[in-house]
């Protein structure tokens, strides 16, 4: 029987490639990328990299470019990716019990702002031009109320991140902003805002949560082993 050199070169082994988008703060999102990569090299038995996107618009570009394996998409993304086939849906995530989260206009606790019809001609922080709660659905709010998103404030600026949002308004620097809330028995308990206070001017959902999916280019281990473990 032929033997194979103990020296012979081996083939190396790809990586799994996972991608997120950083629209929560880099404190929040690299130890969770770092705890799922983990997860997965142990899982697979294969090294994995880890990416996060500064945008996600740039999330998006490597989705429909196959540049990864598994995905955290959110809505908007994955709505665009997945009846192209350039991603497959294999898991939801359980927050709380809520497979399901609300967007919410707001502003600083002691702003003059008290109702939704005052923010005309001022200053709004949005999250990302890609963001559901942090810019599309905080947008299709005001138009239900009759608002024209495009006219109605004096300057609207994209601050990069929901965590952002609220330390934009907060600070004085933007007088309102959009970001995601946690709803139970049709009251907020929760937000990107955490403990601190705000005042919400108004609300919009549910919105489905994020998906965990996998690319076109991963191979069946990666999907059957995310399927089970996600």
């Amino acid at each position: 029987m032929p033997t194979v050199p103990e020296d012979l070169p081996t083939k190396p082994v790809d990586a799994v490639r996972v991608a997120i988008a950083t629209t929560q703060s880099a404190a929040v999102a690299v130890p969770y990328l770092t705890k799922l990569c983990g997860m997965i090299s142990r899982r697979l038995e294969r090294p994995t990299s880890g990416h996060m996107m500064i945008s996600y618009e740039e999330l998006s570009r490597g989705v429909q470019g196959d540049e990864f394996h598994l995905m955290w998409l959110p809505p908007l993304i994955a709505l665009e990716a997945l009846p192209r086939g350039a991603a497959e849906a294999v898991a939801v995530p359980v927050r709380k019990g809520r497979t399901s989260y609300a967007t919410a206009i707001f502003t600083a606790p002691d702003a003059s702002i008290t109702e939704l019809d005052q923010i005309a001609g001022k200053t709004v922080a949005w999250a990302d031009p890609h963001s559901s709660a942090g810019y599309v659905l905080p947008r299709a709010l005001l138009q239900a109320r009759s608002l024209d998103p495009d006219a109605l404030f004096g300057e609207q600026t994209f601050v990069g991140g929901h965590d952002k949002v609220v330390q934009a308004v907060l600070s004085g620097q933007a007088d309102v902003g959009a970001t995601y809330v946690h709803v139970e028995d049709d009251e907020i308990v929760g937000g990107a805002w955490g403990k601190r206070e705000v005042r919400v001017l108004a609300r919009l959902g549910p919105i489905p949560a994020d998906l965990r999916a996998i690319g076109r280019k991963a191979d069946r281990r990666v999907e059957s082993e995310m399927s089970r473990e996600l």
